[in-house]
């Protein structure tokens, strides 16, 4: 779970330690603290589904630090994936393109709030 930073910015575990019982800590300095509006900022025309008012509700409701995880998870995986076509990884091999493509569809299952509880994917068919 994210800790909310004085500034109202969320932080990201950036470092896990091993605790004597062998479980783990996770700090959570914020040089890496992302805002609501840089977590929004993304080209929504990617997206098969996106409802500005459904982000909306989902960021202040009761599963709001779930989809505000989601889209950091997100926005690491974008930063990801520019990241291996910056440097040309994969981008002439078939399999790998699979792999980003599918790789991107889970960004955007994230950013529309599919898989938050009871989400449009967590639904029971």
């Amino acid at each position: 779970m994210e800790a909310p930073h004085p500034a109202g910015l969320y932080c990201v575990p950036i470092h896990f330690q091993r605790t004597e019982d062998m479980g783990y800590e996770a700090e959570l300095p914020c040089p890496m603290a992302i805002s609501d509006e840089q977590l929004l900022n993304f080209d929504k025309e990617r997206l098969a589904h996106w409802d500005e008012g459904r982000a909306e509700h989902t960021l202040t409701g009761e599963h709001g630090p779930i989809y505000r995880n989601h889209l950091e998870i997100a926005h690491w995986i974008d930063s990801w994936v520019e990241n291996m076509e910056r440097n040309d990884v994969g981008r002439h091999n078939p399999e790998q393109m699979g792999f980003v493509k599918g790789v991107r569809e889970i960004a955007a299952n994230l950013r529309q709030g599919d898989l938050v509880p009871n989400g449009i994917l967590l639904q029971d068919s």
